[in-house]
């Protein structure tokens, strides 16, 4: 009877366990080529000034894809966009669910009038902004 082949097959007691977490942003931003904006957001952190517009948004879209991939598993991603004025618009969080729509939970507008749900995001007001760490 001709013997089987198993070379490079893992058997039980040749298994590692590693246990793992979520990568942090940072770790994310390493991770993806992204790492020369740290010491900027660092740095800007630090002084308390702004990083500028463009950087912004670039930052900005590294995170979204951070949040987007998994960088958190053990949340769900809940988009959060915050509105001051008495009329306004979400075309940036619509763009956004529209792209992301499949790995979102629920979308949330903190502004400053009473609660409401209209084209399934949840508009609060923002003295409810604590309360959004304890949703199940």
């Amino acid at each position: 009877m001709p013997t089987c082949n198993v070379k490079n097959i893992v058997i039980p007691s040749e298994e590692y366990h590693v246990k793992m977490f979520p990568m942090d942003f940072e770790e994310f931003a390493w991770a993806t080529g992204n790492g020369a904006m740290l010491p900027l957001i660092e740095r800007r952190f630090r002084e308390r000034l702004p990083v500028g517009a463009d950087m912004h948004r670039q930052i900005m879209d590294v995170f979204r894809q951070y949040l987007v991939v998994g960088g958190m598993p053990q949340h769900n991603v809940s988009p959060i966009e915050v509105k001051s004025g008495r009329k306004y618009s979400t075309v940036s969080l619509d763009k956004y669910r529209a792209k992301y729509a499949a790995f979102l939970d629920t979308p949330f507008v903190l502004h400053k009038k009473d609660v409401m749900t209209r084209d399934g995001v949840v508009y609060l007001p923002l003295y409810m902004t604590y309360l959004l760490s304890r949703r199940a």
